[in-house]
């Protein structure tokens, strides 16, 4: 990930700890002021980044922002699983999910 960011953003004070690529960093802007009300969070099993969107989940759900979260771990799945492999059962699950998020349900 902090190879990506640097590529991405050379300019980034911390790397990967950035509050732009990090929202839980040191200067990232407080959770509790996030202005939507709900918020689906989603990684692969096995996604190298996965520890990293757990923590993020669970600073989100502990914080005192007012809204609700939701958390969906794709089993057995890594990075972008979805793009390699859309037809699968987990990435249609994935995508149901997210239509269901969308729509409000």
């Amino acid at each position: 990930m902090a190879m990506i960011w640097e590529f991405a953003c050379p300019a980034a004070v911390g790397g990967a700890d950035d509050p732009r690529m990090n929202p839980m960093a040191p200067g990232a802007p407080a959770l509790e002021s996030l202005r939507c009300q709900r918020i689906l969070v989603c990684a692969g099993e096995k996604d190298w980044a996965t520890t990293r969107v757990r923590a993020y989940y669970a600073a989100l759900a502990a914080s005192a922002w007012p809204g609700s979260t939701a958390w969906l771990e794709s089993e057995g799945e890594g990075h972008v699983f979805f793009l390699q492999k859309p037809e699968c059962t987990n990435a249609r699950e994935l995508m149901d999910r997210i239509v269901t998020f969308v729509n409000g349900s």
